[in-house]
């Protein structure tokens, strides 16, 4: 579902790729700093503490944090992103 719930803005996205490269994108470090900053902004790889598991912490040199709330191995990886300047929380 794509939509406004009672927790926030829930954005689902289908990808032409297989399910464990979405899931490596959103899991490794090297994938992740390639896309995640964007063209304007960038990831050093070093600076990212960051591991898949259940319930950990993501710290990524941008303005926000993110929890690791939902992990199916090659499947499913679900995040809640720190409010950002303007109140908006991102999941």
């Amino acid at each position: 579902m794509t939509g406004i719930t009672d927790e926030g803005i829930e954005i689902d996205r289908e990808f032409i790729a297989p399910p464990s490269a979405v899931f490596a994108a959103w899991t490794t470090p090297e994938s992740f700093a390639q896309w995640f900053g964007g063209r304007d902004v960038v990831v050093p790889i070093d600076s990212l503490h960051f591991h898949a598991e259940l319930g950990r912490v993501a710290d990524v040199p941008q303005r926000r944090r993110g929890d690791r709330r939902g992990l199916i191995p090659s499947a499913v990886f679900t995040a809640d992103r720190e409010r950002s300047r303007d109140g908006a929380a991102v999941r």
